[in-house]
Formats: C-alpha cells, structure tokens, sequence
C-alpha cells in the first residue's frame, strides 16, 4: 500500500469472514491479522494545521470484528526499521456505537485499552487505558503503571487517573479539546509525599508534596506552574533534604522553555531566587543566593551567610558553572567546565578569615580516568569551614594518576604549618596504587626537631 506519504508492505496478511452476514446488513470478520506490518515513510507530512472534526461517522452496515491482531508493526526508514511491538483486539458497531478493547505489547509499556465512541455530534467519549511495564526497552518494570480515563465528546473531554513510576505515585487531571489549534486546555500532575530514599540507597529522606499545573497562552505556547513542598526538611548529615519549598512559573513550546521566579527555600539555610531558560540545545540557569547558612544545611559545617551569583550553561557537549559567595571575611569561588570526556577544575577558592586555599585540575570520564590537580594553601585553617582540627596549613600540593588503575604521584611541599597545635616543615614526593608505594622521597621536621 502506497500513499504520497509513505509506503505499508503487509506479510501474511490473512482475512476470514462471513459473506452471508452482508444480508443481514452486518459486515462479520472473524479474524483479521498480518504477522508483520512494515512502514516506511517515503516524505515528511506537511502540517496542515488542527485536525478537523468528522461531520459524520455513521456506517450502513453494523460490524463485527472478532479478532484483529498484528504480529510486529515496524516504521523506519528501508534497513533501518524499528519495532513498535505488536497488537491485538476487538472491535464492533451497531447501534450507533463504536466499541474496541486492544492489548498492546510495545518495547515501552504492555497496555489494554477499552473504548467506545458515539457515531453523531458530539460523539460521546468514554475510554479507559491500563499500563504496566512503563519505561525504556530492557528497564522497564511491572510495578511501573499506569490507569487512566477519558470521558466527555470527542472534541471535548476529560482525562483523570494515576501514574506509578518506581516508588513516585501521581495523579494526573487534564483536559483536552483535539481539533483546536490548543488541545490542551488545562493539565494538572500531581505527587503527595514522594521519598527520593525510596528511589535508591543513599538518597536523602523527605516528604514531597509536588503540584504541576499547565495551559495555553497561544496556539503555540503553554504556561504553568511548579510547586513543590517539603513537609520532613531536614539537614543532610541526619540524611534529610533542607529543602523546604520550590516554585516557579513555566512558559515555553516546542523549541524553547523557561522558568522565571524561581524560589528555592532552604529555611535556615537561605534562599535562591533565578530562572532557567531552554533553547534547544542550550540550558541557561541564572541564580543569585542569599544568606546561605552552610550549618542548616550539613550540620558538620560552619554556620555562614553566603550571597552572590551562580551561572550554570549547558549543551551536549559542554557544561559550566561559576559561582561567587561572599559575606565579610569570607569568599568561596567554584569556575569548572565539562568538554566532551574532559572536566575542567579552572579554579576552587576557599578564603576565611586570613585562610586561603585555591584549587586546580582536570579529570577524564574516560578510559582510566586520568586526572591531574593542583593546590596551594596558606594559613588554612579547616576549622573555620566545620568540625575539623584547628590547623594553619602552608602547602603546595600536586597530584595526577588514574582513577580505575588507582594509581597515582603525589608532590607535597610544606612550609611551617601547624597541626593540633604542633609545629612541622617538611616535603614528600611518591608513587603510590593499593599494592605498593614506590620512588619515595620524604622528610618531615616537626617543632625543632
């Protein structure tokens, strides 16, 4: 079957019916299947604007399809056909009623689907559509689900229902006008109590109360919000989140997006205010913190009233962020780049009080993941910065090796420094893996000895 738009090639397509049924106006096929269906698009279709809404659905004959089924429905381009899975059902009409029941088993949800459709205006709607095995080819699991609704006209109707992906359970209200130029008139999805511990190990606990809301501003163009409320905040080292609320207003299409307003709430632990913009391919995020306590955060670290900007870009192939905090006697800067398999360290600054420690390096996500680093302290006192020792540190530290091999160089140069109160002076230079050290070359002097 060749249309201008593409081409449909059938394969054991088989057809049983009973013809004697025509005269009792009733059009009966018992089996209708092909045990593959390839579609391969020979041009892009042109966009014709919103769909039109049917005058007229009714048929002459009632019709009975007791079994339709497709083994494998395939679309790609000749040699390169992707499977889509497969298909089998039901269908009827009489009495000016259209009824289906379909099961569908696709690389990304095995689904059942149960409709009927009115044949006159306004064409009343009701469908209900059950999904399990909900995600990417080869991870997807049974608990992942889906049970939606739909009911009104088919120019007009609700959809209600819940959605389970892992452990985030979420309801989803939206409706829906498909022959406007906006088919979606209102969407709302929303999660109460959502744990990312419950995702994986190691992750923070919290109590996530999470409401999207969208619409339509143009033909082209929604606009929404994002609220999300933590009611179990908490610091990290006692394995909460500190966040204790986020909002945000949303706009954007098919080619760019944008959040404006954005609140992030850490309680006592400051604010960040800022938006994010997306223009395919490029994220943009423009923050500005306010009064950072690091204390509220991780109560292992010093209390701190942070402020300045945070400037994040990225694409596919590169990301960087730089970020600027100060407050009186204070200073931290973070400037790093990601290049492809390369992340560069430009420069890690850590001032406080006199203390001062900056920081340089480069790692690779590839291969050993050979890495290099610099640093340089002087009259570091980690104890500023937390519940560390009380230190004065002066050294110039260099390292580089491989991270899969666990293997690496180290050169350390210490000027006087003290340490719990001692004072030392010394140097070292070595080569070390989990085996062994090697090519050592070490001395340290502490007080006058």
């Amino acid at each position: 079957l060749t249309t201008p738009s593409s081409t449909t090639l059938l394969h054991d397509a088989r057809l049983r019916w009973t013809p004697t049924a025509l005269w009792q106006r009733t059009l009966h096929i018992q089996n209708l299947s092909a045990q593959r269906i390839d579609v391969t698009p020979t041009q892009a279709t042109a966009s014709t604007g919103a769909p039109q809404l049917p005058a007229s659905l009714r048929l002459p004959l009632r019709i009975d399809i007791d079994h339709l089924a497709v083994g494998a429905l395939q679309i790609g381009p000749p040699g390169a056909l992707r499977s889509y899975g497969s298909l089998s059902g039901q269908m009827h009409y009489d009495q000016g009623r259209y009824r289906a029941q379909f099961t569908a088993l696709t690389p990304w949800a095995h689904a059942q689907l149960s409709a009927s459709l009115g044949d006159a205006a306004p064409y009343a709607l009701q469908a209900s559509l059950s999904a399990t095995h909900i995600g990417l080819p080869g991870k997807a699991a049974e608990r992942n689900a889906a049970d939606l609704r739909a009911r009104g006209a088919l120019r007009d109707f609700t959809l209600d229902g819940t959605l389970q992906m892992d452990a985030a359970r979420a309801r989803l209200q939206a409706r829906l006008t498909p022959f406007d130029a906006t088919p979606l008139r209102s969407a709302r999805l929303s999660s109460n109590a959502l744990d990312p511990s419950a995702f994986a190990a190691g992750l923070p606990r919290a109590a996530l109360n999470v409401q999207l809301d969208l619409g339509p501003s143009s033909a082209q163009r929604l606009v929404g919000s994002l609220r999300v409320r933590n009611t179990l905040p908490g610091p990290i080292d006692q394995q909460r989140l500190p966040l204790h609320s986020l909002s945000a207003t949303l706009a954007g299409d098919a080619q760019q997006a944008s959040a404006h307003d954005l609140l992030i709430d850490l309680g006592a632990g400051g604010q960040i205010r800022g938006t994010l913009h997306w223009a395919q391919p490029e994220l943009q995020a423009r923050l500005q913190v306010a009064q950072l306590n690091a204390r509220a955060l991780d109560g292992k670290l010093a209390a701190t009233r942070l402020s300045g900007p945070v400037v994040i870009d990225a694409s596919a192939q590169q990301q960087s962020v730089q970020a600027t905090l100060s407050q009186p006697g204070w200073d931290v800067r973070v400037q790093a780049q990601r290049q492809g398999d390369t992340v560069h360290l430009r420069q890690l600054l850590l001032s406080a009080l006199g203390g001062r420690l900056e920081a340089s390096g480069t790692l690779s996500t590839a291969g050993t993941q050979a890495f290099e680093l610099s640093a340089r302290l002087r009259q570091f006192n980690p104890a500023q910065f937390g519940a560390y020792p009380q230190a004065a540190l002066n050294a110039d530290l260099t390292a580089s090796g491989a991270l899969t091999r666990r293997q690496a160089k180290l050169a350390l140069q210490l000027a006087p420094s003290v340490w719990r109160g001692h004072t030392f002076t010394g140097h070292a230079r070595l080569a070390l893996d989990p085996q062994r050290l090697w090519d050592v070359d070490a001395a340290l002097t502490l007080g006058a000895n």
